[in-house]
């Protein structure tokens, strides 16, 4: 069975999703909506009501469009793909609960990444130890590109931690699955750029209930820079744009006894730009798999993504409402 798949939105990682989709075998994307003109692709249509015709949905417009769209589409019959996150308010966060979760999927894909994974299987075996503490950076200068100000992304009426929306709530979702639960935080998000009104970085620091530790910083408004870190009892494993690595154990010492750095002892070649593609093709495969033998999704999926979602809302509820502007 080919599903027949509708999609909200279609420019941008929309296009990427839906093509990913059409590349799967599983789905083939035949309806596209957009709610004010009909969109440039076969199956364009301002009419929502095609979209219920599918045999799932999958909702890649704005964030803070996802809401609503949940909502129209609670009572459909067929299965629901958003993309992260979820929401962007406490209404709407409140209102996930009430949706069917083996029938909903959210878009948080490093879960399915070859970077977890790894992570996972150097816990498994011993390799990594217990997990103290993760670092995790992934910076960019979208902020001082031409088309950021005018973007959704710079609009702080829309999307005031937007930077925390899109980039870190990725880290944040990864950690909480690797990690266990978020229990403390403490959040500084910033207009370092100072175009736009939305806030283009941020640094999350946290700990988790297994007593682990973890900080994220997330940028529009720096050079490319992108590391996963997790310090364990006995090694180090990163993830960065020249692949996978471990070093251990941490009995490691020089000729005078003393302790020294740990040797390698594993390396994937996996640049971030395949291992994000991959984590997608996964995540979405995923869902497309559950659909087509109609099995309902796993709640702790669910779960999970409804917990990174409150965490993110608890944060920003606590932050100040005012941007912070650049010092001169």
């Amino acid at each position: 069975m080919t599903l027949r798949l509708g999609a909200i939105g279609w420019r941008n990682h929309a296009a990427r999703i839906i093509d990913l989709a059409d590349a799967s075998g599983l789905g083939r994307v035949e309806v596209v909506h957009h709610p004010d003109y009909v969109p440039a692709r076969p199956g364009g249509t301002t009419r929502f009501e095609d979209l219920l015709d599918c045999d799932a949905v999958l909702i890649l417009s704005p964030n803070d469009t996802h809401g609503g769209y949940l909502r129209r589409l609670a009572g459909y019959g067929g299965y629901v793909f958003c993309e992260k996150p979820p929401v962007t308010t406490r209404a709407d966060w409140e209102m996930l609960r009430t949706l069917d979760a083996g029938r909903t999927c959210f878009g948080f894909n490093l879960r399915f990444s070859r970077w977890a994974e790894r992570a996972r299987e150097a816990v498994a075996d011993g390799r990594l130890g217990r997990v103290l503490h993760a670092e995790v950076q992934s910076t960019h200068g979208l902020a001082f590109k031409d088309i950021f100000p005018g973007s959704w992304r710079a609009d702080g009426a829309r999307h005031r931690h937007s930077v925390l929306e899109t980039v870190a709530v990725h880290f944040v979702d990864l950690l909480g699955h690797l990690l266990g639960p978020i229990e403390r935080w403490d959040y500084a998000p910033s207009n370092a750029a100072g175009r736009g009104t939305a806030y283009d970085t941020c640094h999350l620091a946290t700990r988790h209930a297994g007593g682990a530790t973890s900080s994220v910083l997330a940028s529009y408004a720096a050079p490319f820079a992108l590391r996963l870190s997790l310090l364990g009892s006995n090694g180090v494993l990163t993830c960065d744009p020249q692949g996978i690595a471990l070093h251990g154990p941490r009995d490691t010492f020089d000729a005078r006894g003393n302790f020294a750095a740990p040797p390698e002892r594993f390396r994937e070649d996996a640049d971030f730009d395949t291992v994000f593609r991959e984590s997608l093709a996964r995540s979405l495969a995923f869902f497309l798999e559950h659909a087509r033998d109609r099995r309902p999704l796993p709640p702790e999926l669910f779960d999970l993504s409804v917990r990174t979602t409150g965490m993110v809302l608890d944060v920003t509820d606590e932050a100040r409402s005012d941007v912070v502007q650049p010092s001169c």
